[in-house]
């Protein structure tokens, strides 16, 4: 039965000063590290490094802040 199933917990870590678009989707264990700015509608599957712009599905890094 599903509800029997053991479940495996995942933390998702967001840094700080970062923006995330309307709509995007960030998946379990991914880690969102300082001042990244995610698309709208963008789907995050993999750790992001700092102050990187990300956008599309999956998120692909398409530029970096400063």
């Amino acid at each position: 039965m599903i509800r029997l199933q053991q479940a495996e917990i995942q933390h998702t870590t967001i840094g700080e000063d970062c923006w995330i678009g309307a709509g995007a989707k960030i998946l379990c264990g991914v880690t969102i590290e300082k001042g990244v700015v995610i698309g709208a509608n963008a789907v995050v599957t993999h750790d992001i490094p700092a102050y990187s712009i990300v956008a599309g599905v999956p998120a692909k890094i398409i530029g970096v802040r400063g």
